[in-house]
């Protein structure tokens, strides 16, 4: 099968730079940690990295040359973030290179609820020149192509509020052939949610998309803090005037793709139970607290389940 697309683009102010030699522990150097970039809506966006110094064997190894990647990411290491910067002085605007949504599926510490989140990780970071930042634009985008798996209203405080609500499960991909770009295995699959304003909902609606089809989306991404108030009617005296902080994450649909089935795409049933199964399998391992580090993945060989009653919905509950 082809690469599905999983792609995600931030431009904007560097709030705080978190990145760190260390080493693995295999003693390996690598170079870890976060950029926290602000866009121009106010949007605060966490990039995560992890980049090893050497190409390794499944022993820990060292089998190659330095990798330019990681030559690259050390110069990141002393761009200048807002906390360092002097009165009057403004902070590095960066760029990230190849970023994506990655999985973020853990369980709190003494709970058994399980978190089904996403995370960006990128492998580089560019400054961008002085002379470039008028024709700059600091926004952060995606674009990702996957399994819908549920479209629902939206709701908040008991209300519907317009906007669409959209589960799609993107795939992790694996290439061994480098010189086939049609050669990629599905490995596992994890769940985004999306969200289509109001105003794009008839639209999103009126084009057909259904659960369980393949199809692609490109929007923006927002995760902006803002402060609200409120009043607090009291029985007798003066009302009490309140505020709070209140945090919007989400991942807004603005453009979407062609649909299409999972068979279009060198999908099969069998594949995608499979997929499913070894998800219900990291969730439970997380909740017996037993964190898998194999993405969800048993080495035994996993028997697909039969196939959903719906046909159109592999995702849909039996």
């Amino acid at each position: 099968m082809r690469r599905f697309a999983n792609e995600v683009f931030i431009c904007g102010d560097l709030v705080e730079n978190k990145l760190e030699e260390g080493a693995d522990k295999n003693g390996n150097d690598v170079i870890k940690g976060s950029l926290i970039l602000r866009t121009a809506d106010k949007s605060e966006h966490i990039v995560n990295y992890y980049c090893s110094r050497f190409k390794t064997d499944l022993n820990g190894n060292v089998i190659g040359e330095e990798r330019k990647s990681y030559t690259d990411l050390r110069d990141a290491l002393s761009y200048k973030d807002m906390k360092h910067c002097a009165e009057g002085e403004n902070p590095d605007v960066v760029r990230t290179f190849r970023a994506r949504f990655d999985d973020n599926t853990y369980c709190p510490k003494g709970s058994t609820n399980v978190f089904e989140g996403v995370r960006i990780s990128a492998q580089g970071a560019y400054l961008v020149s002085p002379s470039d930042y008028d024709s700059t634009e600091k926004t952060a985008t995606y674009k990702v192509e996957g399994i819908i798996e549920s479209i629902e209203e939206e709701m908040k405080n008991d209300e519907i509020t317009g906007n669409l609500e959209i589960k799609m499960n993107l795939l992790n991909q694996r290439n061994d052939d480098y010189s086939n770009a049609n050669t990629f295995e599905a490995t596992a699959l994890f769940p985004i949610r999306l969200t289509v304003l109001k105003d794009l909902a008839e639209a999103f609606t009126q084009t057909g998309y259904y659960e369980g089809c393949v199809t692609d989306f490109t929007g923006g991404i927002v995760n902006v803090r803002t402060v609200e108030t409120f009043t607090e009617k009291r029985a007798f005296g003066n009302d009490v005037v309140n505020t709070r902080r209140v945090t919007t994450h989400r991942h807004e649909i603005l453009t979407g793709g062609d649909f299409k089935s999972i068979y279009d795409v060198d999908l099969d049933d069998d594949t995608i139970n499979a997929l499913i199964e070894k998800r219900k399998m990291k969730i439970k391992e997380l909740k017996e607290g037993r964190n898998s580090n194999n993405g969800g993945f048993s080495k035994a060989a996993t028997e697909a389940p039969k196939m959903s009653s719906n046909p159109f919905n592999p995702f849909a509950k039996k």
